[in-house]
């Protein structure tokens, strides 16, 4: 369980998920401590405590999975929390803002995006013309192009 019980409606008949970091911020006033939601581990949440009074200050959540890892930064009331999704976020805790790292992170439909807009790319400026015509009536679009890579691997 988390160190307090956070500020939302805890029935007591359905278990919280573990608690799987905490760190003590910088201040020496605020606690951060984060885990899992659940006992299945499919959402987390972080919450930044204050110990001398056991009132919850803020709280973050990552909706693919539990909070893995913690850890303040120097700055005034930032933290970084890692998700099980893979990203961690940088966390402004005193106004909310967050930053998702690895920034400019791809997800599989901007890959996707990126090597369609690749070959338009090159087809356009790389082919010359009349190979360019020939080419589009012997060859399938590239939405077409890239439903056959996704079936020959959908991984």
């Amino acid at each position: 369980r988390q160190v307090f019980f956070p500020n939302r409606n805890c029935p007591l008949d359905q278990p919280l998920g573990p608690v799987l970091t905490v760190s003590v911020l910088p201040d020496a006033t605020f606690i951060l401590s984060g885990g899992a939601d659940d006992a299945n581990g499919t959402s987390g949440s972080a919450y930044i405590w204050d110990w001398r009074t056991g009132f919850q200050k803020q709280t973050i959540t990552c909706e693919g999975g539990s909070i893995l890892s913690s850890a303040p930064l120097i700055p005034w009331r930032q933290a970084v929390v890692g998700c099980a999704t893979g990203y961690s976020t940088i966390w402004d805790w005193d106004n909310g803002q967050t930053v998702d790292l690895p920034l400019c992170a791809k997800s599989a439909e901007d890959i996707q995006k990126a090597i369609g807009d690749r070959l338009v790319i090159y087809r356009n400026f790389h082919i010359p013309g009349m190979q360019r015509l020939a080419l589009e009536k012997a060859m399938v679009s590239e939405k077409a192009f890239m439903e056959m890579v996704e079936q020959a691997d959908p991984q």
